[in-house]
């Protein structure tokens, strides 16, 4: 490429970029070796980037390789119910009741209210500031 300026990526290519990158770092490939396999990954799309280029995107790869990935239960769950609820809405606009129902069953299960539906089930309640006394 003769220009100076490198060439504008899209989201897909540079995400493709990444795990090309990640793909040579969890198979043990040298940095040449992952250089090579971008290159022939940006020879199908027409495309050249320096080696520094590439090296950002390896780089990029790595730090992400190396940093332990946290799960934030509580926004993973939010964002579950956030769309089980869109779907049940949905099915319930298209009357599709049996659908509807199926997504609630999900609902529960993901709030945590079909645990122990078991008839058999006892529920013990202890009141700490509670006196046993049944003469009032």
């Amino acid at each position: 490429m003769t220009s100076k300026h490198a060439p504008k990526l899209s989201v897909m290519q540079i995400e493709h970029l990444l795990d090309l990158c990640l793909k040579g770092i969890c198979m043990g490939y040298t940095r040449k070796e992952t250089h090579d396999l971008v290159n022939a990954y940006l020879e199908t799309q027409n495309l050249t980037l320096t080696p520094t280029s590439i090296n950002r995107y390896y780089y990029k790869a790595r730090e992400q390789f190396r940093t332990p990935k946290k799960l934030d239960r509580t926004k993973q769950k939010a964002q579950a119910l956030n769309k089980y609820e869109k779907l049940h809405n949905l099915a319930i606009k298209k009357g599709d009741l049996k659908t509807a129902q199926s997504i609630l069953e999900r609902l529960d299960k993901l709030k945590g209210l079909d645990e122990n539906d078991s008839p058999d089930q006892t529920i013990n309640i202890v009141f700490k500031d509670a006196k046993l006394d049944d003469s009032q």
